[in-house]
């Protein structure tokens, strides 16, 4: 008989352990596989008596995510509207609101994000950290008049945010910085499309434009300096332990054993090489760092889109890859409706392509894990394939991107040429 599958993630049953630890005065850190922030353990501590309490919170995270998608949403249409009324003095068709709640109810009805956090991963939490930066950061970049107090102030918020916030909770948020800084240096030049995409793209006009985008070099000053000082507030508890689990693991993590990044199968080969080990784990990096580099060039003005493309590439090429980091980039989707001049049947057809690439992986990873069967070679061949279709996916919504704004306008007159 095969073992049976346990519906509550494995990851929940260390957060209960860690956060009876830190109730008890004890460090988290001593359950051993315990490797993320301290917030995770002393925010479960009544797991205690209700072994379900993080499960609910998770779930009303998860909640909390659809909210910030209306946020968001709620911010563009705003300027948008402005922007209509004083150049167009045409009002904004339901249509466009319409698209979005579509959006948002993706979020909330999709079973493959519902079931995450109902099974105890605590993913919701950066997803809800990530969007409450990007609507901060819309809210900053879209209010130009205010004043140097009220625009440092906001600023200051924001950097906090997203280093103490969503970077001290996962690391990965550092990608976005790139996107950020162009964001600002766009928003200082009072031009939304204007980098490497323009066949009249001038270099020294580019470095000028970031020498002197003295807001981004403050919100990445402020967000670093936040990160550092979160860091040091539990390092002064935790010391090397919370160190060495929350960050420098994800570091320099190298996962052997059979995840969807093809990247497992020459580490699991060069296992006894160290020196080999660590080149495939570099290597593993450039086209990660490439992808951040360019999407931030191509797409640093319009960030909800931007931030998708640079997760989705980050989490596709890294050199460890599991179901549960897809949600990263999956909450940015709610907010592509509105950006990709996709068919419904185009987004159907991805999506059935996108979970046959996991089905086509899950199926000889079963058999290799819990049947016995050695098929980790066919497991290879189903990474590399999935890593195939998230890069066939990346070159679609490049081609078929249109700008929000654009895109409403289309929307708009299909509804009215209906009508």
């Amino acid at each position: 008989m095969p073992a049976a599958v346990n519906f509550t993630d494995i990851d929940y049953e260390v957060f209960t352990e860690a956060a009876l630890l830190a109730r008890e005065g004890h460090s988290p850190y001593e359950q051993s596989e315990y490797r993320y922030t301290p917030l995770v353990a002393w925010l479960l501590v009544p797991n205690g008596q209700y072994a379900d309490f993080g499960k609910l919170v998770f779930c009303a995270i998860d909640v909390l995510v659809a909210f910030l998608h209306l946020l968001i949403f709620e911010t563009r249409q705003q300027n948008r509207t402005k922007s209509s009324s004083q150049n167009e003095h045409k009002t904004i068709h339901p249509s466009s609101v319409v698209v979005r709640h579509f959006g948002v109810l993706f979020w909330l009805f999709n079973p493959f994000t519902a079931i995450i956090s109902a099974r105890g991963n605590c993913d919701a939490i950066i997803c809800a950290l990530v969007l409450l930066a990007l609507f901060l950061l819309i809210r900053v970049l879209q209010r130009k008049n205010d004043g140097i107090t009220a625009t440092f102030l906001r600023l200051a918020l924001t950097a906090v945010v997203h280093g103490a916030g969503a970077t001290h909770f996962r690391i990965f948020p550092l990608i976005y910085l790139p996107s950020i800084f162009l964001s600002f240096a766009h928003s200082s030049q009072n031009h939304q499309r204007h980098l490497t995409k323009c066949n009249d793209f001038d270099f020294k006009s580019f470095v000028w434009m970031c020498l002197t985008n003295f807001r981004g070099f403050a919100f990445i000053l402020l967000s670093l300096a936040s990160f550092a000082l979160s860091v040091a507030f539990c390092f002064s508890l935790y010391n090397h332990p919370f160190l060495n689990a929350a960050f420098l693991y994800h570091l320099s993590r190298v996962d052997i054993r059979h995840n969807f990044s093809p990247y497992f199968f020459p580490l699991y080969l060069a296992r006894d090489s160290p020196s080999l080990t660590q080149m495939i784990g570099l290597i593993a990096f450039v086209p990660q760092i490439g992808c951040i580099c360019l999407f931030a060039l191509w797409y640093s003005y319009d960030l909800p889109f931007c931030w998708f493309l640079t997760t989705f590439a980050f989490v596709s090429f890294n050199k460890v890859s599991t179901s549960q980091y897809f949600v990263w980039y999956l909450c940015f989707v709610p907010l592509l409706f509105t950006r990709l001049k996709f068919s419904w049947q185009m987004w159907l057809k991805l999506f059935a392509l996108w979970l046959f690439g996991q089905a086509f992986w899950l199926l000889p990873a079963y058999l290799y894990e819990f049947r016995g069967w050695a098929t980790l070679t066919w497991v290879w061949f189903a990474s590399l394939t999935f890593l195939g279709i998230n890069s066939f996916m990346i070159v679609q919504f490049v081609r078929n991107y249109s700008p929000e704004e654009e895109r409403m306008v289309e929307v708009d007159r299909e509804v009215e040429k209906s009508e």
